[in-house]
């Protein structure tokens, strides 16, 4: 079983659950609980207003509120089952419903991003946008791809929408066989694809849509035993092929892991509105920030101030410097260490101002050991992940290292 660590799960503490934005809330609990066959656990959970959680196919009432503590819950049923891919049912739209043809690294559904280029023609035009069209009642949403001009067959010409794979969601498929799937509504005849990139080898299903939903899949597709990544996409067109004018719908995406693709099961917990709490420490100041969901730099230029998160931001540059970087482990660690901070100004009686200056540098530079560098003779020093790993930086790297952790903690600057 895979258990989440505290920082982990105390981005949730008070978080106000709506029927809109639990999936990316409730649903990640069950996802770091749950590997699939075993039962899912969870600690010291308050539910505010009565809900009912049928987890991805049980039926059992989860939780009924009435505000106290619920201690070692656990439900069991083979219904449970860990979602591979996140955002499956293009449920969760943070970043906006309507995009009109977005650019190539546009995040548009949750954790799917526009991935296209000319080459030597012209990549389609296509606007992107949540719609109520659906195959069944397994599915609330999915996710139009309007092609509102067609582009130009060229090498190297392509138009995907994709998921990249988080390192902890994809590692086990190396050197082992997958299968993919999706329901999908197109123009009549029309060409889309399944496209598999791991890194090493980039393997492209062709399909020809028809007017009516239908199960497009690709099983037993054989990822390499050195692959370095995994992306998962829905092609429009490519070198040779270019797309059909006119919507085509997708939802209800899956991934399995070996050579069948099972009955698609929703993570269908109908949530009311409720507070969930783990733990009984307070949430850290950027509990509710919208740039905790950013996944590029264009995504934060577009946030208000006051909701940038300098932390994502600047490992969001850390990931784009290196591939093997995943930003979110060092989130953790941040969240990590603001507690500590916190718990030390509370035995102190001190508030989070000018006096935790001395707290913070006590704990970053003597007991922790962070230190600077006189020159940045290596670039690396200039990326937060690094300062994390290394306990070093340039003054520039420490400074965000700094700030990053009085944002946390609520410290004016």
């Amino acid at each position: 079983m895979v258990v989440p660590t505290f920082s982990q799960l105390k981005r949730f503490i008070g978080k106000l659950l709506t029927n809109n934005d639990w999936d990316f809330n409730f649903r990640k609990i069950v996802e770091w609980l749950t590997d699939g066959t075993a039962d899912l656990n969870v600690n010291s959970v308050i539910a505010t207003t009565s809900m009912v959680a049928p987890l991805m196919g049980d039926s059992s009432t989860v939780f009924t509120g009435d505000g106290s503590g619920i201690s070692n819950l656990s439900v069991t049923g083979a219904g449970v089952r860990t979602k591979t891919l996140a955002n499956d049912d293009f449920d969760s739209w943070k970043l906006g419903t309507v995009f009109a043809n977005p650019a190539s690294g546009v995040e548009t559904a949750d954790r799917w991003e526009v991935d296209k280029a000319n080459g030597s023609g012209t990549a389609p035009s296509v606007d992107v946008n949540r719609v109520t069209t659906i195959p069944d009642s397994k599915s609330t949403f999915s996710m139009e791809l309007d092609v509102t001009a067609a582009g130009a067959i060229g090498a190297s010409m392509f138009w995907r929408s994709k998921q990249i794979l988080l390192n902890g969601d994809w590692e086990k498929f190396k050197g082992e066989s997958i299968s993919v799937a999706f329901q999908a509504q197109t123009p009549a005849s029309a060409f889309f694809s399944i496209v598999i990139d791991d890194g090493v080898t980039v393997q492209e299903t062709a399909f020809s849509g028809t007017t009516s939903f239908a199960q497009y899949k690709v099983e037993n597709v054989l990822l390499s035993g050195v692959a370095t990544k995994l992306e998962i996409s829905i092609g429009l067109a490519n070198a040779t092929n270019i797309p059909t004018t006119g919507s085509y719908f997708v939802t209800q995406f899956q991934v399995n892991s070996g050579d069948v693709i099972d009955a698609f099961e929703p993570a269908s917990v109908a949530l009311v509105d409720a507070n969930l709490h783990v733990g009984s420490d307070k949430p850290l100041a950027n509990e509710n920030k919208d740039g905790l969901y950013a996944r590029s730099i264009d995504q934060v230029l577009r946030l208000d101030e006051q909701e940038i998160d300098l932390a994502t931001a600047a490992l969001i540059v850390s990931e784009q410097w290196s591939d093997i970087v995943h930003g979110r482990r060092y989130l953790a660690q941040l969240d990590d260490m603001a507690v500590e901070i916190r718990s030390r100004l509370k035995a102190k009686k001190l508030a989070a101002d000018y006096r935790a200056i001395d707290v913070i540098n006590r704990y970053l530079f003597d007991e922790l050991g962070f230190k600077s560098v006189k020159e940045a003779t290596d670039p690396n020093d200039l990326f937060l992940h690094s300062v994390l790993d290394k306990k070093k930086g340039y003054c520039l790297s420490l400074s965000i290292l700094y700030l990053s952790l009085t944002e946390l903690i609520c410290v004016p600057f």
